[in-house]
């Protein structure tokens, strides 16, 4: 009675675990299919869409095959628990390993590369800036251009004065009078907004006030505008967030340690528990 009460006990320890697959393994799935339909991103996503679609659609891609994998160590751990099958145990602790392994590898190339991928990552930005930015057919990264620079409260790469760079002529007389001379030196959004608090505002800005927000006066433009760079503003952000991200990594990898722990004990309760009633 002792093994079985032991092996129900791990088994309930290994089952609660592995909800934790299941419940991520589809999250990371879905968030992976909604970033792709749903266009009110959050920042994390808006950057990204910024270096470009075809890097979201990768990320997004790869983040669901991780979503799957996780899924699959899930599925194969609860069968495994509940049919007593040492086999799918096994199985789900081969994937686990190899996850984590994978994992580890992505971070320390990540971390050895950190400085040359923001470099790589702000020169992209600026390029596209300068050569895309008002483009029918690149619509879709200039409302993430628009909504980057709404949220976080700053205008061009390195500054407003990217846009001095822009020859691009459609966005600098977007919603003005078709016979006016006037033209937009900056975005729109780059300006103090008097709808900054509206739903989406970023798709329908209302400067403050869009002459002077627009003018070539720093002593005037400065009181209307956001001068400040965007790229500054997205490396403060970032780290700010780096102790909840680290903190979410720590947690992440001791439930991968546990489980496989708690796998290899199961493992163990059910070659013994087996033994003992061959024996009996």
């Amino acid at each position: 009675m002792a093994g079985a009460d032991s092996l129900v006990l791990w088994k309930t320890m290994i089952l609660t675990l592995q909800l934790f697959y299941w419940t991520f393994g589809l999250f990371m799935v879905s968030i992976s299919i909604w970033s792709l339909v749903e266009p009110s991103r959050g920042a994390v996503l808006v950057l990204i869409a910024t270096a470009g679609e075809d890097l979201l659609h990768v990320l997004c891609f790869v983040c669901s095959i991780f979503g799957g994998w996780m899924f699959c160590i899930g599925l194969l751990g609860t069968l495994g628990c509940v049919q007593e099958r040492t086999k799918l145990l096994v199985a789900s602790g081969v994937l686990l390993i190899s996850f984590l392994l994978v994992e580890i590898m992505i971070l320390m190339l990540f971390l050895g590369n950190l400085d040359t991928i923001k470099q790589s990552f702000r020169d992209v930005l600026k390029l596209r800036l300068i050569e895309e930015y008002g483009l029918e057919e690149s619509y879709s990264f200039q409302k993430a251009v628009d909504k980057t620079q709404f949220q976080f409260n700053c205008c061009g790469v390195d500054g407003w004065k990217d846009y001095s760079n822009n020859n691009i002529i459609s966005w600098r007389k977007e919603d003005l009078s078709p016979s006016s001379t006037f033209l937009l030196t900056i975005p729109r959004t780059c300006c103090r907004l008097l709808n900054h608090v509206s739903y989406r505002a970023w798709e329908r800005p209302q400067p403050e006030n869009l002459s002077a927000c627009q003018s070539s006066l720093p002593e005037i433009n400065s009181i209307y505008r956001w001068t400040g760079g965007c790229y500054v503003s997205i490396d403060n952000w970032i780290k700010s967030q780096s102790r909840s991200i680290l903190i979410t990594l720590a947690i992440f990898n001791l439930m991968q340690v546990l489980t496989l722990y708690t796998t290899a004990k199961l493992f163990r309760k059910i070659e013994d528990y087996k033994k003992t009633i061959v024996y009996l």
